[in-house]
């Protein structure tokens, strides 16, 4: 991905990805943003185990965290990674079978 990104329509999510909007998901991250930059709360479209396996919509933070750093907020976190390597890392393969979700935006820069 890229080091920032914008998403204009935010209140559109729900519907134009068939999901259900959770119950996580405050009112200030349902506004226009231009500028969201790593480490943020970003709109983000996954199953829910809550709604037994439905798209939902909920909030997340923009980076990844490894199993063995969950404890220590010191450690840096990627915000994105190289395609081409990705199934060669036994941790992040993981994560692309199992941990999938979708970043809506609208435009993106560096």
């Amino acid at each position: 991905m890229c080091g920032r990104y914008g998403y204009d329509v935010p209140e559109l999510t729900a519907s134009r990805f068939q999901a259900e909007l959770l119950p996580d998901v405050t009112p200030d991250i349902l506004v226009p943003r231009y500028n969201i930059a790593p480490t943020q709360p970003v709109l983000a479209v996954a199953t829910s185990k809550r709604l037994d396996g439905r798209r939902g919509v909920r909030s997340m933070v923009w980076g990844l965290t490894q199993q063995w750093a969950l404890n220590d907020g010191k450690k840096p976190r990627p915000i994105n990674l190289q395609a081409e390597s990705l199934l060669e890392r036994p941790t992040y393969s993981r994560l692309l079978a199992q941990k999938r979700c979708l970043i809506p935006a609208s435009h993106f820069y560096e």
